[in-house]
């Protein structure tokens, strides 16, 4: 299957990102977690991009929190999280270049829900325990 690449301007640089979902399953979590990927990179720099992992619970009626919904606090806010929505990807790309990230020479990877908890979010309600 052909990903969707999807553009984002992000501190007036164009950026392209894509979103990827697997089900995983391992002895510490036998019920599973999702586990959603976002790759971030500057067009002509595909081979080292931002990869940012969520290790999303499994929940029974909507299966994965991370891209279908999920209730995240900032202070006394209350959001809808939904990793396909812009607003996010641009909120987690300022966070992925205030780390460092050159995006020129190297791949990161780090902990989506860290990214977002340093950008004040509190996202512990639908971390997987994996």
């Amino acid at each position: 299957m052909k990903q969707k690449l999807r553009k984002i301007v992000v501190n007036e640089m164009e950026f392209k990102y894509s979103i990827n979902d697997s089900f995983e399953k391992n002895e510490a979590n036998p019920y599973g977690y999702w586990l959603t990927t976002l790759r971030i990179f500057r067009a002509d720099f595909r081979n080292t991009p931002l990869q940012v992992q969520f290790n999303g619970e499994d929940h029974y009626t909507s299966g994965n929190v991370v891209s279908t919904g999920a209730l995240i606090k900032k202070g006394d806010e209350e959001l809808i999280f939904n990793i396909n929505m812009p607003g996010f990807i641009r909120i987690i790309a300022e966070e992925g270049l205030k780390l460092d990230w050159d995006w020129e020479k190297s791949k990161l990877i780090v902990d989506g829900f860290s990214l977002l908890e340093s950008a004040g979010y509190d996202s512990t309600e639908f971390k997987s325990n994996s």
